[in-house]
């Protein structure tokens, strides 16, 4: 499938129109599936029970910017792109923070922020990859019971 500049989706034998909306996040989803932008969902590697941040739960990355203090003495945040953009030139010594949200665990205090180092991130490709490793097993012995199933019916053998 191909997403045409007319905002088109289209296959070899089908095309839909796209709302501006859908075609930007498949073209994002399409160019760079590793790169982690604000708005995406990822989960959390590690329980931290003071930010209320659960093992292998989803949330939302709302926001990644760097904050220091500026040559004037005032706080300055600086938002980026990207969880792992790096911090602008004038951001020398700045850390990374990280704002974050799931309904579930935030949803009286609201979104969390946290330092970059505290919550171990986890995409949910990643996640998807690890599932389908213990998958895998399973899709095997599925196979070998279809096989024995097959050759019972091919042979007048039936359980």
């Amino acid at each position: 499938m191909l997403i045409s500049e007319s905002g088109m989706l289209a296959s070899s034998s089908l095309s839909l129109p796209c709302s501006g909306h859908a075609l930007r996040r498949a073209r994002r989803a399409i160019q760079s599936s590793m790169v982690i932008s604000t708005g995406d969902n990822i989960i959390a590697g590690n329980d931290v029970p003071g930010l209320g941040i659960a093992r292998a739960q989803g949330y939302e990355l709302q926001r990644v910017y760097y904050q220091g203090v500026a040559a004037n003495g005032t706080v300055e945040k600086v938002d980026v792109d990207f969880l792992e953009a790096a911090a602008p030139a004038q951001c020398a010594g700045y850390c990374k923070y990280l704002i974050l949200y799931n309904a579930r665990y935030h949803g009286e205090s609201g979104p969390i922020v946290a330092k970059e180092g505290e919550v171990q991130i986890v995409t949910v490709k990643d996640e998807i990859a690890d599932s389908a490793w213990l998958a895998l097993p399973g899709l095997i012995w599925v196979w070998l019971a279809w096989s024995i199933y097959q050759y019972g019916e091919r042979t007048g053998f039936i359980f």
